[in-house]
């Protein structure tokens, strides 16, 4: 996202922990090498901070989350997008994790993906009620935070993209596939 926006914005840096991504991306905007746990940005610096299907790999939510409160202006927008983990398929997809070498045979055939592009997966904040506790308990407001339904989640064939579509029909909104959120800091 931020490779179709930053030229649009005063600043704007990229944050990537893994060095091999960031060599990928040649946007012409600032990367950065980084955790969450450790932003290298002064206090209030950001205006909005995006983090597109991040939360479901962080061991510890709530660390990278008080880190961005920091980074963050007040009335600072955090805009995220996460698998929702109440979905059954993120529900499967944990199971996987438990057998790597199904999830290195699957990842690659399905997603088209490389091993190198594939990342452990913890779902500790992939709930809605678990991410309006992280908000609250890091200091933000919720603005808006949602589940959208995708069924192109399995659209590597029609039969996954036809079962995908059945699966996001039948079920009730709040285990839709994503969750997309807006959180303000609280100031």
């Amino acid at each position: 996202v931020m490779e179709l926006l930053w030229r649009e914005v005063r600043s704007a840096v990229g944050v990537d922990p893994d060095l091999a991504s960031l060599r990928e991306h040649r946007a012409g905007l600032p990367l950065v090498c980084a955790r969450g746990e450790a932003l290298p940005f002064a206090s209030g610096r950001f205006d909005v901070v995006i983090a597109l299907w991040v939360l479901e790999h962080l061991p510890q939510p709530e660390v990278v989350l008080h880190g961005i409160r920091r980074v963050l202006a007040p009335g600072g927008h955090f805009l995220f997008l996460t698998p929702n983990a109440d979905h059954p398929l993120l529900m499967a997809n944990r199971f996987s994790w438990a057998f790597p070498a199904v999830q290195k045979l699957l990842v690659p055939r399905l997603y088209g993906r490389s091993e190198a592009d594939t990342f452990r997966v913890r779902y500790q904040a992939n709930t809605p009620a678990r991410l309006r506790q992280l908000a609250a308990s890091t200091g933000f407001a919720i603005a808006s935070q949602r589940t959208i339904s995708d069924p192109s989640y399995l659209a590597f064939n029609e039969p996954g993209y036809r079962l995908s579509v059945w699966l996001e029909s039948w079920l009730p909104k709040s285990r839709y596939v994503h969750i997309i959120g807006d959180w303000v800091t609280a100031d």
